[in-house]
């Protein structure tokens, strides 16, 4: 076991990593904390992927949180069991992660993750029937699968509406806003597990699923291309800035007022208004 950490620490000692480039130059320290969070919430692929988060999140506080209960209370069996029936649900994700990538070549991301939403919502409000083994171990296999459906894409999905500098802080705003689904709903399965039974919790982390999922079809425009063309307002700059050569050169094209700059000499800055 200590030659494993020895290697492992050897290993991770001899990676060289690239030069970190400084994305957030002159931005303060809020702006900088905020930067991700800001860019998540205003595109709308993503505020439809944050509603899945909470699809994801219902289903699995569900799973983690009651299997043990629902198999060995509720059935009266054992561990071995517990053990098969959170299997299946490892084993729906496992095959969707496999399969899905090839998948998503020729289909859109937004149709597939959707579809998983409304796979979760279902197999969950499913649960509300109190089902035998065979059963459960079914609806964790389609609950394990539609989490990995979701789930799969969203780096992808991160990379594509983000530049370079700014993917870092989005990867940040997943990471938190996705975790901060799992502490509303991880302690709400527990509770109303206690508190209206185990049908009680499948319908109302079920139906917080579904109508999740109907929001994320909502928030996420079904035409949603890659590459969004924008335009920006004309904008004064308050900053100085210098003309080359070449524009000195081509000082006959434009207006008389970039004519009269570009014979500008060079170490002269100007102040564009």
């Amino acid at each position: 076991m200590d030659f494993a950490f020895i290697l492992s620490a050897s290993l991770v000692l001899s990676v060289t990593l690239p030069q970190r480039k400084d994305a957030f130059h002159g931005e303060s320290f809020w702006i900088r904390v905020t930067k991700g969070m800001r860019i998540y919430l205003k595109t709308p692929r993503l505020e439809g992927l944050l509603a899945l988060s909470l699809v994801v999140s219902s289903a699995g506080a569900m799973q983690i949180v009651n299997t043990v209960v629902y198999v060995r209370s509720h059935l009266g069996l054992t561990n071995e069991w517990v053990a098969i029936v959170l299997a299946a649900a490892g084993g729906g994700s496992m095959v969707v992660a496999l399969t899905l990538p090839s998948i998503l070549k020729s289909v859109q991301p937004r149709l597939c993750m959707l579809t998983g939403g409304f796979i979760l919502s279902v197999s969950v409000l499913a649960g509300a029937l109190m089902p035998g083994i065979g059963v459960l171990i079914l609806l964790w296999f389609l609950m394990g699968a539609g989490m990995s459906i979701i789930l799969t894409p969203v780096g992808r999905l991160l990379t594509i509406s983000s530049r370079e500098n700014d993917r870092p802080a989005l990867f940040v705003a997943q990471f938190s806003l996705s975790h901060g689904c799992w502490l509303i709903t991880y302690p709400l399965a527990g509770w109303l597990g206690v508190q209206v039974g185990l049908m009680g919790a499948f319908i109302v982390l079920g139906l917080v699923a579904f109508f999740s999922a109907v929001v994320a079809m909502l928030l996420w425009p079904q035409q949603d291309p890659e590459h969004l063309e924008h335009t920006h307002s004309e904008t004064n700059h308050g900053h100085y800035h210098y003309h080359d050569k070449q524009a000195r050169r081509l000082g006959g094209g434009g207006t008389s007022q970039s004519r009269a700059q570009a014979s500008a000499p060079d170490s002269y800055p100007r102040l564009c208004g």
